[in-house]
């Protein structure tokens, strides 16, 4: 799939690379099936829904989702707000996402790094 990320100016990069370290998370995951393939989701998890709307506009990429007040995340979290996400689970989009929060963020370049070491060659 052709990625749909859009190139973020270093302001926008560093505001999202500040709120992927402090509200993110990178997870890699690696099937073991016949294609032994290995897919990436980036997620920013907060109650503020602008917050998470300003990684949809600056990224051009991913998704929102909405979880009510209670649902299990919610009260896991004791939470008496609802929680919104913002997620990309595509290769190329969360790929070029990470490489331009990198010189921003500590948990993008940790990502990074695991991906590259999977692979055995720079990503």
């Amino acid at each position: 799939r052709k990625a749909s990320y859009r190139t973020m100016s270093p302001v926008e990069a560093a505001y999202i690379g500040g709120l992927f370290d402090g509200e993110g998370s990178g997870i890699i995951d690696h099937y073991r099936n016949r294609l032994c393939s290995t897919k990436i989701k980036l997620t920013v998890v907060n109650t503020d829904p602008e917050l998470i709307s300003a990684c949809l506009r600056a990224t051009g990429c991913g998704s929102i989702h909405y979880r009510p007040i209670r649902s299990g995340t919610a009260q896991l979290l004791n939470s008496n707000k609802p929680i919104f996400d913002w997620i990309v689970n595509a290769w190329n989009d969360a790929l070029g996402i990470l490489h331009q929060l990198r010189p921003y963020s500590v948990k993008a370049q940790s990502v990074l790094l695991k991906l590259s070491e999977a692979y055995g060659a720079p990503v």
